[in-house]
This record gives structure tokens, sequence and C-alpha cells, in this order.
């Protein structure tokens, strides 16, 4: 496989057919602790609920249906592509500067906050993963990272968010920040990655759930699980490393054009959430008027 050194990013390793790939020579090197191995098996993914909240797993549907999936094993760094990370890519001239400011904006504060995570579009975080002789990770193997082989709804487990758990606004159960029983809402968005090691997943990946958005590599569809009888809702058949559907299968939908998927959300927080960012305020620091989709990446 392909192994080159690689920055503060979190993207699944290739495994088993690794392509030639030219290997970058990054200023900043990964360390073997900044690396979290997922290993192969089988595990829940999409939405899940459990039963003690009184509410049924009707509730995911059209969204992420729970479904047994298995995914090969991986490497999944263990923290969010930082923006002076990226700034190593946009400095060799294989990416673009983010869409939403200059390099003079990103990267000072990149230097400041080496963790601070980038906000990119698909695209871009496509050419980062190339850059670095990498991938976007699938959907199954983004929750596979964050939820190990139980059940729960959260990295950390059944628990409701709060903000010493991770950085959120509000959650699909009606948890939102600036409460007692939450905590203040975040200063800064998105926050330094690995700021609340006690929300990491089983694995110790950091802040999936919540602060910056992340792109995945499947296109976005209406469900991800079960077939109803009305609508091209998506039924991925493949229970052996799910890519999810092509851009062109019916059921792939954007507002314009085709999306991709975005995971660990700031409005929704729990791994089965997922969203196409259509709505420009999943996405930290964007005005409603905002067309563009920006997340984080892993």
């Amino acid at each position: 496989p392909c192994s080159s050194p690689c920055a503060t990013l979190a993207l699944v390793a290739l495994a088993a057919l690794a392509p030639a790939c030219k290997k970058p020579a990054p200023a900043q090197t990964r360390l073997p602790e900044e690396i979290a191995a997922v290993p192969a098996g089988w595990f829940t993914a999409g939405c899940t609920l459990p039963a003690d909240r009184g509410r049924s797993r009707d509730d995911c549907r059209n969204r992420n249906m729970p479904r047994r999936v298995w995914v090969s094993s991986f490497e999944l760094d263990r923290y969010e592509v930082s923006r002076a990370a990226y700034g190593d890519c946009v400095d060799a001239g294989a990416c673009k500067p983010p869409a939403f400011v200059t390099s003079m904006d990103w990267a000072p504060l990149g230097d400041r906050a080496p963790r601070r995570p980038v906000l990119i579009q698909w695209d871009d975080a496509a050419a980062y993963c190339k850059w670095r002789g990498k991938r976007l990770p699938t959907e199954a193997e983004w929750e596979k990272a964050a939820r190990g082989t139980d059940e729960r709804r959260y990295p950390w487990g059944d628990q409701f968010p709060t903000a010493k758990l991770a950085v959120f606004l509000y959650d699909g159960s009606g948890v939102q920040c600036d409460s007692d029983a939450v905590g203040p809402c975040p200063r800064e968005l998105p926050a330094a990655s690995g700021a609340h090691p006690l929300g990491a997943s089983p694995y110790g990946i950091h802040d999936m759930a919540g602060n910056a958005p992340e792109w995945v590599s499947n296109w976005f569809t209406v469900s991800t699980g079960k077939k109803v009888k009305d609508g091209f809702l998506f039924y991925d058949p493949d229970v052996i490393d799910p890519v999810g559907p092509a851009p062109d299968h019916p059921s792939v939908v954007g507002d314009d054009e085709p999306a991709h998927v975005a995971k660990g959300l700031l409005q929704e927080v729990a791994i089965g959430a997922r969203s196409d960012l259509g709505n420009p305020g999943m996405v930290p620091g964007k005005g409603a008027d905002s067309t563009v989709r920006l997340a984080g990446i892993r």
C-alpha cells in the first residue's frame, strides 16, 4: 500500500490494491500515534436509536436505515485535516486555496492553530487526498471508525452530547448548546481538532461528532437503507465494503446537481446523520446566502 508520510489528516489508507502514487515531501510528518487502525469486521451502519429513549427505528426512515455491513481493515488519522496541512498542498501547487478565504486569511491562522480544521469543497478534498497518496473514506468506513462494533448513537456512547464531549450547536434529539444540561455554545467554528478527548470514538479518533462536517466519498441519496414503495430511495445491495450509488442513479440528489455526503454535522451529531450540505447553516461560519458546500476531511 501507499503509505507516504502525512500531516495531521485522517484519510483512509489504501489497503489492498494501492496505485503507484507520487509520494509528496510534506513539511510535516504524520506521527504513528496520530493514526488509528480500524479492524475488519461486521458492524451496524446507519441510524441507531436505543430503545430506552422511547423512539423507534422508524424515525430513521428516508434517512440512513440501520443495516449490517462488513468493512475491510483500514487506517484513519485521529484528527481532522488542518489549515496548516492543507496549506502545504497549496504551496506545492497541487491544491487550490479554500473557496471562502484568500491565502492571506487562512495561512497565518494555520500557523497559530495547527489543528484548526480546513473547510473546502469536495473536489478540493479529493485533490488533497490524491496529493497525499490517499483517498476519502466511504460512508461505511467513516461510521465504523466513529462507532466501533456496537450500536452506539454517538462516538462516546449513548449519552446525550455536551460541551465537554463535542463542538456542536444542537442535536436531532432536541439537545442544544447554551443550556444548563449541555454547556456553552462554541466560541469559534470549527475549533481545534482534538480539544474534546472525552468525545473520541472507540478507536481514539477525535471530533467525529460536530466541529467540522466531514466529506466522505459517497454520493448523497434520499436513503442508504431500505426501499419504500414510492420514490427512488437507494438500497445498497453490497454488504461487503459498500461504496454507495453511482452519480447517475435516480436516488442521487442535490439542490441543483448531484452532491456528496457529509458526516459529523454541527446540527445533528449522531453517527447516522448525513447531509449534502445544501443548507448553508450546516457549514460553520457561512452566511444564509451561501451556495458553496464546504466541509473538512479525514
